[in-house]
């Protein structure tokens, strides 16, 4: 069931962005005189529809999209224009130009998008995709400086019972956590002789300290503390019994209040994978290289902690330019999981996702059961989630072909500009951009969205990540 509300949150999610992308064209296209015709969300069958304004609105019933028509999009042909085939048929662009003046019904002809001058064109076209932009921003600067970003702390999330990484074990392959007390939900405040306040200088103490026996004083919550252990494992109910051997102070001398807890670790070597920069080290094979370390058995627990205000502009900034880096390799890695795919290899962990892999990863947010994973942290991983998906579909929307609105974008772009150059120069007035001399590239791009769309929800369904 949670798994499940995760996915209807995320539909919500994308059909209100959706909503509030196409209201960014419409708004705009309405205050210059555009006629709009039609404001939908979702396509297919029509559900529910209203009239207001001249405009229908409404909702379809497949909720994957949405749009706004603007009447009258493409100019008349240019003087010399070729519009008839050899056939004598009307060539694609000019077919699509008369649709277009259709549209408008006689009387208001000063209502097509196609007369507005370049800069309001801009306006208009720009209006969705920076609507996205803007959600992007609220919601990630909301989420880091009202809410908290994750980060690791000083509290246990779990205590790894043997040295060989398996659940079950003789005494003597304990790990050092279990051999000495430590418990999940343990909150480590000094480490020897040194306070720490980050896992980082948890793990530095850890590294730094060889495998000699140091005190380490932790906070321990009373539900911790007095929780049974008749049900617990063999090793955990030693850990137990260690702690219990261990100085123990009560603040404030309440069974209901933390006790800070000073137990004694006994790290061990082991082999573990050899980490530079946060990133793991792997060879010329990909084999991930190791070293001895000491070693102790313990993993953090991801907190939220608020953020100011410059860190999570830069995180905006970091989310825009990784979105662009993979919208700029994005043919490559449609065909990395396509290759893949049809090979059966492992799906790329950095590979693209559809609408389905990004709704399942909504549902395991939702669902997910992890130490401390309480409904804030949810609520800050469903939030970036969708700030991640409004920056995707920002970027992803000025790519400049059509019909993407980047497409509309370059051609009003190169009207002003070819306008602009003719003014200076004293020439006639150049007018419209025909866009519709584009119309077969643009039928060739909507191919390839179908064909990338169809691909996506395949690997998310059969491979996914």
């Amino acid at each position: 069931m949670l798994m499940i509300l995760g996915i209807v949150l995320f539909v919500v999610g994308l059909l209100i962005t959706v909503g509030l992308h196409e209201l960014g064209h419409l708004l705009p296209a309405k205050k210059f005189g555009v006629k709009v015709p039609k404001y939908f969300i979702g396509f297919g069958p029509t559900l529910w529809s209203v009239h207001r304004g001249g405009t229908e609105y409404g909702i379809k019933a497949i909720p994957l999209g949405g749009f706004v028509q603007l009447a009258g999009m493409l100019a008349p042909a240019r003087a010399g224009a070729r519009v008839v085939k050899a056939d004598g048929t009307l060539t694609i662009a000019e077919q699509a130009r008369r649709d277009s003046a259709a549209e408008l019904e006689a009387g208001e002809e000063d209502s097509a998008f196609w007369r507005l001058p370049a800069r309001k064109k801009l306006v208009v076209m720009c209006g969705g995709p920076f609507v996205n932009a803007a959600l992007a921003v609220v919601l990630t600067v909301g989420v880091m400086c009202g809410i908290g970003s994750g980060v690791y702390g000083t509290t246990v999330a779990y205590v790894q019972q043997c040295i060989t990484g398996a659940n079950t074990c003789s005494a003597e392959q304990y790990s050092p956590a279990v051999r000495a007390g430590l418990l999940p939900r343990d909150r480590i405040v000094a480490w020897g002789d040194r306070s720490v306040n980050t896992w980082e200088q948890v793990q530095a103490a850890i590294a730094n300290g060889g495998t000699d026996p140091v005190a380490v004083q932790v906070v321990r919550p009373a539900a911790v503390k007095n929780q049974t252990t008749a049900a617990q494992p063999a090793a955990e109910r030693a850990a137990r019994a260690s702690a219990e051997g261990g100085s123990v102070g009560v603040a404030g001398g309440s069974d209901t209040q933390s006790s800070i807890v000073t137990l004694t670790v006994s790290p061990v070597l082991a082999e573990r994978p050899l980490v530079r920069g946060g990133v793991v080290v792997k060879d010329s094979h990909g084999t991930v290289r190791t070293e001895l370390t000491p070693y102790v058995g313990i993993s953090p627990q991801l907190e939220l902690r608020k953020q100011p205000l410059g860190v999570a502009i830069t995180q905006v900034a970091k989310l825009a330019v990784g979105t662009i880096q993979i919208v700029a390799v994005l043919p490559v890695k449609l065909w990395d999981t396509a290759a893949r795919l049809f090979s059966g290899a492992p799906r790329d962990p950095n590979s693209v996702v559809g609408i389905v892999g990004v709704a399942g990863i909504a549902g395991t947010i939702t669902s997910a059961q992890a130490p401390g994973y309480d409904f804030a942290q949810r609520a800050a991983d469903f939030l970036m989630l969708m700030a991640s998906l409004n920056m995707s579909l920002f970027v992803f929307n000025l790519i400049p072909l059509l019909p993407l609105d980047g497409g509309h974008i370059l051609g009003a772009l190169i009207e002003g500009v070819r306008r602009q150059w003719a003014r200076w120069r004293g020439w006639p007035d150049t007018g419209a951009f025909d866009t519709a001399r584009l119309l077969p590239l643009s039928y060739a791009v909507i191919v390839f969205f179908i064909a990338m769309t169809i691909l996506l929800v395949v690997a998310d369904v059969v491979n996914p990540l």
